[in-house]
C-alpha cells in the first residue's frame, strides 16, 4: 500500500518554523542591543599572542579570537594595555574582566578562574646569543638568567635550576622584549621565554633557542575569582567547537599569526603533554642520575684526602683558637696536673710555661682554687673570683677562673680545662664609676642647694632692703646725741652683717658676680696667719711651707683671703681645748689624667693649698655633709655652718676643687687645687670715696613689693628727686605710654609678675629709645650686668642698697 503525503503542508509547517525563528532571533538581538556589556580585557605586549601596534589597536591571537566570539555574543570589547605583571594585579583587584594568554597553575587558581579550553600549548625554552656556549642546563651555573616578571615559565625554570644544584643569577624585565634586550645588552647570558614568543622575537633580535626546554602548559583565559564566570563558559564553548573543526576561524587565525613558525598545533593537547612531560621526565631523571653518579664517583675518589684534610683544618683550628684565644686557658689531666697552656695564661700568672706545665693544681697554697679544681675533678663546672698569688713568680693579680669537666665516652671525668681572666682592670673601672657616681650625686645635691640657697637670699633681700633703708633715713633724721641713735646703729649694723650673710649665700650659689684678677697667693695666706697668731691659744703650734715659685691663679683676692681664713678658724676651732698642730703649705703640682679628682678638672698645674690639724677629726660619716649650708658640728651658737659652704662655692667659681681627709681623733686636712693661669688679661678699677649726690630729675619707680616701693620712693625723694611709683609693671608701661616725656630715668625691679623688668624694659625702648633705665635686683637667673648692658640697659644695681650707693649709681646712669 503507497502511503499518502501532503507536500502543501510540510512546506507551511516550515514557513511557520521560520517565521517563529525570525521572531525570536529579532527579540534576542533587540534584547543584545538593549543590554550589550562592555568587557574590559588585558592585554599586555606580548607579539604574537597580544600586543597593541604603532596606532593603538589591539592585535594578535588572542585579541583577534575575543573579537570572534564578541561578534557572536554581541559583547562590546574595551582592550585595556599594561604589563604582563601589571595586568596580573589589575585581574586580582577586579580592574578588568578577562586576562589573555595565561597559564594555569594551582597558585594562580587560589585567586583567578580559568577556561578549559586551551588557545595554545607552549613550553618554557632557554634563549641565548649565537656565540654563547650554552647547549644543555648544566652550561648555566655561575650565569646570568633575564626573565619576565610573575611568569610562571621563570618560576618553574627556577625550581629546575634549584632541583639541578644550578647556582644562576636572575634579572626581571617587564616584557619578553625586554629579555631580549638584556641578552643583546650582554646583562644577561640568556633567557627564558615560551616557546611561541621565543620563536617569534628571535628574528628581531637575533637570539637563539637552546636545547633547554621544560615544562609544557595551556595558555587560556582568565577572570577574577568568582567572577564572570559565564563569559569563560561562553569562551570555552566557542573553542571547544572551533578546535573540532580543522577549517574553522580558529585554526585560520593560528595559521595568520603561526604560520610560518614551526609549531605543530595539530597534535591533541592532551598526547602533546604526555610526551612532553615524559621527555622532561626522562631528561631530569638522566641528569639527576648523571650527577648523582658523578657525585658518587668524586666522592668515593676524594673520601680519603678530605678527611685527612678535615681533620688537619680541624687540628689547626683548635691551635688558632686556644693559642690566641684572648682569655688565658690551660688543659688539666685527672690528678689536676697542668698538660697545657697558652701563652694568655702565661702572661696572667707571670711566669713561664717551663714552669706551669707539669704544675700540680691541688698542691696550691689558695684553699679556694683546690676545692673549685676538686669540684671539677668530680664532675662539675666550679668557679673562683678573687686574688690569685703566683707559686712560680712574684706577681698578685685579681683573677676569674672557670674550671670546667672533660668526660670520656664511658662518661669518666678524664681531666678538665681552665679559663682565667684578669679581672684587676675591670675592677678599677667599676671602683672609678663608683666614685664618679658619688662626686656626680655630690655635684648634684650641691646644685640643688645653691638653688635654694639663691631662692632665699632673694627673699631675704626683699626683707632686708627696707629694714636698712629705713634705719638709714632715722640716723640721718635723729639727732646724734638722741638716746635712739645707738639703737639705731646696732640695727644698721645688724643688717649690714645680714647683708654679708646674703653675700656669702650667693657666692656659695655662684650668682654673685666678682671680678677676678691674676693673683699670687702667698701674701694672702702669710696674712692670714699673722691674724690668726694673734687670737689663737699658745697651746697650738703653726708651720707653714710656703712655696715661693708657686704660679698665680685668676681669682678675687677677697675672696681666697676668705677661703684660708675659714679654713684656719675650723683648724683653730677643731684644737681649741687640747691643742695641736695647724700645717699650712702651698705649692705648685702638676696633675695628669689620671691624677684628677672630679670630672670637672683638666690636666695640668695647680696651685695646692694644704691646710691640717690634728684634732679632733671628723666621722667619716659625715664628711660628704660638711659643705652643705647651715650644717656645723659646732655647739650652739658656736657657727652658723654657712664658712665650708662659702669655701666650696668660692672654689668651685675659680674652676677649683677641695678634698677632705679625716678620721677621728686624728685630725683633718684640706686639700685645695687652684688652676694656675699661664696669662689673663685683668681690669684694675680704683675705687674712690664719693659723698652723697642729689639730683631734681623725674623718675618712674617701679617695685612689686610695696614696703619696698615705699622705702624706694622716700630715698628717692630725701636725695631731691621726683618721684612717680608703680607696684604694677603693665601700669607703669601705660603711664610711660601715655607721657614718655615726663620722666628722665626709670628705676624697675628684674622679678615682676605680668612684665620681668628685662622684659619691661625693652617695651619701653620700644616708645621711647633714649629713656636711661637702672635695672634692681636681689637675685636672678636670667639677668646679669653684662646682659643687662647688652639689653641697652645703663644701669644694673644688687640689693639690698645702701643711700650712698644708690645715690652715685643715679648719677652715673644720668651722666
Amino acid at each position: 500500500m503507497k502511503t499518502m503525503t501532503f507536500p502543501h503542508i510540510s512546506f507551511l509547517y516550515k514557513s511557520i518554523f521560520l517565521i517563529l525563528l525570525f521572531f525570536l532571533f529579532q527579540q534576542e538581538w533587540l534584547f543584545a542591543i538593549q543590554k550589550k556589556p562592555v568587557i574590559r580585557v588585558g592585554i599586555f605586549q606580548n607579539a604574537p599572542l597580544s600586543y597593541v601596534d604603532d596606532q593603538g589597536v589591539a592585535q594578535g591571537i588572542y585579541p583577534d579570537i575575543i573579537r570572534e566570539i564578541a561578534k557572536v555574543e554581541n559583547w562590546n570589547l574595551k582592550f585595556v594595555l599594561d604589563t604582563w605583571s601589571g595586568n596580573l594585579e589589575r585581574l586580582r583587584d577586579g580592574d578588568i574582566d578577562l586576562m589573555v594568554s595565561i597559564i594555569y597553575s594551582k597558585e594562580r587558581d587560589k585567586i583567578f578562574d580559568f577556561s578549559k579550553e586551551p588557545v595554545v600549548t607552549a613550553w618554557g625554552q632557554v634563549y641565548t646569543r649565537q656565540d654563547s656556549g650554552i647547549v644543555n642546563i648544566l652550561d648555566l651555573e655561575g650565569k646570568t638568567l633575564a626573565v619576565m616578571e610573575k611568569d610562571i615559565n621563570a618560576e618553574r625554570f627556577k625550581w629546575l635550576t634549584r632541583e639541578f644544584n644550578i647556582k644562576s643569577d636572575f634579572i626581571n624585565a617587564k616584557t619578553y622584549d625586554g629579555v631580549c634586550q638584556l641578552i643583546l645588552a650582554g646583562k644577561a647570558d640568556a633567557g627564558v621565554i615560551n616557546n611561541i614568543n621565543g620563536e617569534f622575537l628571535k628574528r628581531r633580535y637575533n637570539i637563539y633557542p637552546t636545547p633547554i626546554i621544560f615544562t609544557p602548559g595551556n595558555a587560556v583565559f582568565a577572570a577574577p575569582e568568582n567572577y564572570n564566570r559565564h563569559l569563560l563558559d561562553k569562551i570555552d564553548l566557542h573553542l571547544s567547537k572551533w578546535r573540532k573543526d580543522h577549517h574553522s576561524i580558529y585554526y585560520d587565525l593560528l595559521n595568520k599569526w603561526l604560520g610560518d613558525i614551526k609549531v605543530n598545533f595539530k597534535l591533541p593537547y592532551k598526547l602533546l603533554a604526555i610526551i612532553v612531560s615524559t621527555a622532561a621526565a626522562i631528561l631530569i631523571f638522566l641528569f639527576i642520575w648523571m650527577r648523582v653518579l658523578r657525585n658518587q664517583v668524586k666522592i668515593r675518589t676524594d673520601e680519603l684526602s678530605e678527611n685527612e684534610k678535615a681533620l688537619r683544618e680541624s687540628e689547626n683550628k683548635f691551635r688558632l683558637i686556644f693559642e690566641h684565644a684572648p682569655l688565658g686557658i690551660l688543659h688539666f689531666d685527672n690528678n689536676g696536673v697542668i698538660t697545657a697552656c697558652n701563652d694568655n695564661f702565661v702572661d696572667i700568672i707571670g711566669s713561664s710555661k717551663k714552669l706551669l706545665l707539669g704544675l700540680n693544681m691541688l698542691d696550691l697554697p689558695e684553699i679556694n682554687i683546690v676545692h673549685a679544681l676538686e669540684k671539677a675533678l668530680k664532675g662539675s663546672t666550679a668557679k673562683f673570683d678573687g686574688e690569685y698569688k703566683s707559686v712560680t713568680a712574684n706577681k698578685v693579680s685579681q683573677v676569674r677562673l672557670v674550671f670546667n669537666p672533660v668526660f670520656s665516652r664511658t662518661g669518666v671525668v678524664e681531666g678538665g680545662i681552665g679559663i682565667i681572666e684578669d679581672i684587676t682592670a675591670s675592677i678599677q673601672t667599676k671602683n672609678e664609676k663608683e666614685k664618679l657616681r658619688i662626686q656626680l650625686q655630690q655635684a648634684q645635691k650641691m646644685e640643688t642647694i645653691g638653688t635654694l640657697a639663691g631662692g632665699i637670699a632673694h627673699d631675704f633681700n626683699n626683707i632686708l632692703f627696707p629694714v636698712m633703708g629705713h634705719t638709714e633715713m632715722l640716723m640721718q633724721d635723729i639727732a646724734e646725741d638722741s638716746p635712739f641713735q645707738d639703737s639705731l646703729k646696732k640695727i644698721y649694723s645688724g643688717t649690714l652683717r645680714a647683708k654679708d650673710l646674703i653675700q656669702q649665700i650667693l657666692t656659695f650659689s655662684r650668682q654673685e658676680n666678682r671680678e677676678f684678677i691674676l693673683m699670687k697667693i702667698q701674701p694672702i695666706i702669710k696674712e692670714a696667719l699673722k691674724l690668726i697668731r694673734s687670737s689663737i691659744s699658745a697651746t697650738i703650734e703653726i708651720k707653714h711651707d710656703i712655696q715661693k715659685d708657686c704660679g698665680k691663679i685668676k681669682a678675687d683676692p677677697t675672696q681666697i683671703h676668705q677661703v684660708v681664713m675659714n679654713l684656719i678658724t675650723n683648724a683653730y676651732h677643731a684644737m681649741e681645748d687640747a691643742g695641736g698642730q695647724l700645717k699650712v703649705s702651698l705649692k705648685e703640682v702638676q696633675l695628669g689624667e689620671s691624677d684628677i679628682i672630679t670630672i670637672d678638672m683638666m690636666p695640668g698645674a695647680y696651685a695646692c693649698l694644704m691646710i691640717a690639724d690634728t684634732g679632733k677629726g671628723i666621722d667619716k660619716n659625715l664628711t660628704q655633709k660638711i659643705f652643705d649650708p647651715f650644717f656645723t658640728t659646732k655647739g650652739k651658737g658656736q657657727g652658723t655652718g654657712m664658712g665650708l659652704s662659702v669655701v666650696h662655692g668660692i672654689v668651685e667659681s675659680v674652676g677649683g676643687t677641695i678634698q677632705v681627709y679625716s678620721e677621728l681623733g686624728f685630725g683633718t686636712q684640706f686639700y685645695i687645687y687652684f688652676p694656675i693661669v699661664k696669662s689673663f688679661s685683668e681690669k684694675k678699677n680704683i675705687q674712690i670715696e664719693e659723698p652723697i649726690q642729689y639730683g631734681t630729675e623725674k623718675i618712674l619707680l617701679i617695685d612689686d613689693e610695696k614696703a619696698i616701693l615705699t622705702m624706694e620712693k622716700k630715698m628717692l625723694k630725701r636725695l631731691g628727686y621726683q618721684v612717680t611709683s608703680y607696684a604694677s609693671s603693665l601700669e607703669a608701661l601705660e603711664a610711660f605710654r601715655a607721657a614718655p616725656d615726663k620722666f628722665d630715668l626709670i628705676i624697675t625691679d628684674m622679678g615682676m609678675p605680668n612684665i620681668p623688668g628685662d622684659k619691661l624694659s625693652a617695651q619701653l625702648f620700644k616708645i621711647r629709645s633714649d629713656i636711661p633705665i637702672l635695672l634692681c635686683t636681689g637675685f636672678s637667673k636670667k639677668i646679669s650686668e653684662e646682659k643687662a648692658m647688652s639689653l641697652g640697659i645703663k644701669g644694673f644695681i644688687l640689693k639690698p642698697v645702701v643711700l650712698k650707693d644708690l645715690s652715685q649709681k643715679i648719677r652715673e646712669v644720668l651722666g
